[in-house]
């Protein structure tokens, strides 16, 4: 049904259903880091880092969802030209990947020991430690973020329901998920430090 059809009734259920179901799976985000909080409080300025691990893998998972649902709406992306779509995303993704983590691990080198953020006094080896850390989740959660922003929409559309609606708040959420997952993760092997 053409948008300027649908009653705001209408929109509104879609909408809430959605943003409903989002809500509850938020839940997780809230456990994620309950339950992985050890690594975070031992090293504060973990804890300042992952807005932005966080915030960058969602974006870079919602540009390419919103490239996939745009080509889905406009093409054709069946059998091989759906492969063809999701390689090329793949190798974007890679490329996105090194390129932001490496500005990452540069960036955050330098917020921390001009103090922006977090304490300077840590030694060299933490913070080089810490920056490796956040680069590789940078890198893993662009690369699995866009990854899944390109089979989201199509796994709605074969479900009947409407990509658009629902492929930036679940993408979000999940790769909210990861970033939390992953980082701690990543900095509890090369840091050393607990997991719980």
């Amino acid at each position: 049904k053409p948008y300027l059809k649908v009653s705001c009734l209408s929109l509104f259920k879609s909408y809430a259903i959605w943003i409903a179901l989002m809500l509850f799976l938020d839940t997780f985000i809230s456990i994620a880091l309950s339950y992985l909080q050890t690594p975070l409080l031992m090293i504060p300025i973990l804890l300042t880092i992952l807005p932005s691990i966080m915030g960058t893998s969602g974006n870079s998972a919602d540009q390419t969802a919103t490239v996939t649902i745009r080509e889905l709406a406009i093409n054709d992306l069946s059998g091989k030209k759906y492969r063809k779509f999701f390689i090329k995303e793949l190798k974007a993704s890679v490329l996105t990947g090194l390129i932001i983590s490496s500005v990452a691990f540069l960036w955050i080198f330098m917020e921390i020991k001009t103090g922006i953020i977090g304490d300077n006094n840590l030694d060299m080896k933490t913070v080089l430690y810490i920056c490796l850390s956040a680069s590789l989740t940078f890198f893993f959660c662009i690369v699995l973020g866009k990854t899944i922003g390109t089979l989201i929409p199509k796994l709605a559309k074969k479900l009947h329901i409407d990509p658009a609606m629902i492929t930036s708040p679940v993408v979000s959420t999940m790769i909210d998920i990861i970033s939390i997952c992953a980082f701690v993760l990543i900095s509890h092997f090369i840091l050393k430090i607990p997991l719980f």
